[in-house]
């Protein structure tokens, strides 16, 4: 696992930006107030239940004992196609409709085709083996998510990521009752790799008060 590469490890493909957009965008709780925010939030629950319940909060699954084999293995030793020797099958998965929702929004934002993989996973009912396999079903979804964001252009990555500096700084100003009061920004370690020239000049830009 030391080598996993997934937004749940913290090295994901666009894990700044993630990062940046989660903290700024998404509520403490309950559902964001905007659709680039709700998108991160649902990511984000997603990837959560995968990795720390494996999906039990996510799927509903009928399982019962294997009807050909009653235990696992068929007369003489051999393993029951069936269940594949587990001694129980699915007769059923459902995902939950608080994950279903999410999963609808997903795919009313990124397509169809960005939540195919995801779905058929799911619907598989299988137990989760946490492998890089199934961290990129998870990536990829989370991978769309920020490309719709930045608008599918790797150049529009940078600004994106300093108007949500900028969103951070009118919460700020809201918060601090700052009013029309000058607010000095402190841009340090090159911007956190993001480019000090590019998010101070977002930042230098009027801020818009009314912006929470």
């Amino acid at each position: 696992m030391d080598n996993r590469k997934s937004y749940w490890d913290g090295n994901g493909k666009y894990q700044d930006a993630y990062n940046i957009f989660e903290s700024v965008l998404v509520p403490s709780r309950g559902e964001a107030s905007e659709e680039y925010g709700e998108a991160i939030r649902c990511c984000g629950r997603l990837f959560y239940d995968y990795c720390n319940n494996g999906n039990g909060n996510v799927l509903d699954i009928d399982d019962a004992e294997c009807g050909l084999c009653w235990g696992g293995y068929e007369e003489g030793g051999e393993v029951c196609p069936q269940c594949d020797g587990e001694g129980r099958t699915n007769d059923g998965v459902i995902i939950t409709p608080y994950y279903m929702k999410m999963i609808a929004f997903l795919q009313a934002k990124l397509g169809e085709d960005k939540l195919h993989d995801l779905l058929e996973f799911l619907k598989s009912g299988k137990d989760c083996t946490f492998d890089q396999s199934e961290m990129d079903i998870y990536n990829k979804v989370v991978d769309s998510t920020i490309e719709w964001i930045v608008g599918y252009h790797p150049k529009h990555l940078v600004m994106s990521l300093a108007t949500s500096y900028c969103f951070g700084v009118n919460q700020a100003k809201t918060i601090a009752y700052i009013g029309d009061r000058k607010l000095v920004c402190v841009v340090k370690a090159n911007g956190y790799g993001h480019g000090a020239l590019e998010i101070s000049k977002v930042l230098s830009q009027p801020i818009n008060p009314e912006v929470s």
